[in-house]
């Protein structure tokens, strides 16, 4: 006597394999458009992070040498801060 459930077994398997797919890259999709990183080879050069169900968005950028200690306030929603090494830029709007 044949066992039906032998082979439906690897086309379960298959369908199970493929939704992961499909969740691992939805995910992927929906973390990056809210996180970015920036990097010159191996060498970190910034970071962007938009808060979720917010307009806020933030980018932090670092470099070899010291940009010096402030803030500014360029266009009226953004904020700049200058703390040594790093410089970050709030963005509201």
């Amino acid at each position: 006597m044949r066992d039906v459930h032998y082979h439906s077994f690897p086309s379960v398997m298959v369908k199970v394999a493929d939704f992961g797919r499909n969740i691992r890259g939805a995910m992927a999709d929906a973390v990056g458009r809210h996180v970015d990183f920036f990097h010159d080879g191996w060498m970190p050069r910034g970071l962007f992070l938009r808060l979720p169900f917010t307009s806020i968005s933030v980018w932090l950028e670092w470099s070899p040498v010291s940009v010096g200690w402030g803030y500014a306030a360029n266009p009226p929603k953004d904020r700049e801060v200058y703390l040594g090494r790093v410089r970050g830029v709030v963005s509201v709007g």
